[in-house]
């Protein structure tokens, strides 16, 4: 091999290798984009499993009274800014107001018990077994007889400031039909982190 040939093998091989690292990070930041914009499964409010999970909480707590469930994840950006509006807001009184929380946090249980908040800490698995329940945050909200009249998000739009929540809650009391806000946030369950992330690298 003469000298010439031989710097251009290294100048093909140096091509090869920035044309892969630039496909790498191309496929990286798609999958980072798309998990970041696109909504996320809901549980299906006909389930039995939810239905006999929401279920066995009303009857050990406040039988006849609203349930709003707020399924938030520790290490969720978009969990963390819903739970913040929540902790400000404080929990309604007249209703029965209980936060699934994927993780564990002593100081965050803390400030949503002071805040008014019943709180549960849950696995990722025992989430997906108990409620049906792959992402996060996700509100469940259900009527002084125990049916689901809402399943969905808290924004309109990705990472938006507005929570609707109460909103939401308060036109249900109304009595008045309510679309189902997108899921933004996170997936908890392996096997939806897996379908949006297949490379595990983003996670």
């Amino acid at each position: 091999m003469t000298a010439g040939s031989g710097s251009r093998l290294k100048r093909g091989l140096a091509a090869l290798a920035l044309l892969a690292w630039g496909a790498a990070v191309l496929v990286l930041s798609a999958i980072q984009l798309g998990s970041h914009l696109a909504s996320l499964p809901l549980p299906d409010a006909t389930q039995s499993t939810l239905r006999e999970t929401i279920s066995t909480i009303r009857s050990a707590d406040r039988p006849g009274t609203w349930l709003s469930l707020h399924v938030l994840a520790a290490e969720c950006g978009c969990s963390k800014r819903v739970l913040k509006q929540l902790l400000e807001r404080r929990a309604d009184r007249t209703a029965h107001e209980r936060i699934v929380f994927i993780g564990s946090d002593p100081a965050i249980e803390a400030k949503a018990r002071d805040a008014g908040f019943d709180f549960e800490s849950v696995t990722s698995d025992q989430l997906s077994r108990r409620f049906g329940v792959e992402a996060a945050p996700i509100l469940i909200v259900t009527d002084g007889s125990g049916t689901i009249q809402y399943v969905g998000g808290y924004t309109e739009r990705k990472q938006g400031s507005l929570v609707r929540d109460a909103d939401i809650v308060a036109r249900l009391h109304q009595g008045l039909a309510v679309a189902a806000l997108p899921a933004y946030g996170c997936a908890v369950s392996q096997a939806l982190k897996h379908t949006v992330d297949p490379t595990g690298f983003v996670r």
